[in-house]
């Protein structure tokens, strides 16, 4: 497996944050961290638990391509990172991924997309079983 990462690469950019954890959270790298809760929150974690969850049941060379050099840390740690990183420079750095990944700027207002989970009801029903 290659070690190095192409320029503007996520782990690149969320490598640039300034790690706000005292001395005993520095066990496992800041950007293994983010990078982990990142690709679980894409994969469909939501929460601390299911983040630490997905983490875990990942292959050790997953880890190691996440930045992990020892077992991916417990639920607890996945909490208390969120609780002391300034959500402005996890912003700024996500926006600069995502401007470089869509090779376009991203605006500066997310707007909200407002969807009726009833629309969505009995979409399974419709679709024909040969597909499924």
């Amino acid at each position: 497996m290659e070690n190095s990462r192409p320029v503007g690469s996520l782990f690149e950019l969320l490598d640039q944050i300034p790690d706000p954890r005292g001395r005993h959270g520095l066990r496992q790298p800041l950007p293994a961290m983010l990078t982990a809760i990142i690709c679980a929150i894409l994969t469909g974690a939501r929460g601390y638990r299911t983040i630490s969850q997905w983490t875990r049941s990942q292959s050790p060379t997953v880890g190691k391509w996440l930045g992990f050099h020892r077992r991916p840390p417990c639920a607890n740690c996945f909490r208390d990172l969120p609780l002391v990183l300034d959500p402005g420079v996890l912003e700024d750095v996500l926006r600069r991924w995502m401007a470089n990944v869509l090779d376009k700027p991203t605006p500066n207002e997310i707007q909200a997309a407002a969807m009726d989970g009833k629309t969505l009801c009995n979409t399974f029903a419709i679709v024909p079983e040969h597909i499924l």
